[in-house]
């Protein structure tokens, strides 16, 4: 991000807009709790059409701690597609990894 970050924050929601009106198809799911950020979770549609055409039906779920004023994680899902490289598939920002980040599955 660049310059202020919670001007930058408060822009997911016109982000999360702008790739559902542009990408149909696409999944995005946000979260807030009492007006606390939780998570968002975004699945391109294109990403997931080449996942179902041609990967194999294997994912992995890894994750790494953000840095600056928002803390949290961030939890990218990928898979292999037939040559056996990375094809991502989607990717969520949440407060922390435990089970109930787990349900925007």
């Amino acid at each position: 991000m660049f310059g202020n970050e919670n001007q930058q924050f408060a822009r997911l929601w016109s982000y999360a807009k702008e790739i559902l009106d542009i990408m149909p198809g696409s999944t995005i799911i946000t979260k807030l709790h009492e007006q606390k950020f939780e998570l968002i979770y975004v699945c391109h549609a294109p990403l997931k059409k080449g996942f179902l055409a041609g990967c194999r039906r294997f994912i992995c779920v890894d994750g790494c701690f953000l840095k600056g004023a928002f803390k949290g994680q961030i939890l990218a899902v990928v898979g292999l597609d037939g040559d056996k490289n990375i094809y991502p598939i989607a990717w969520a920002v949440v407060e922390v990894e435990n089970t109930h980040s787990w349900t925007w599955c």
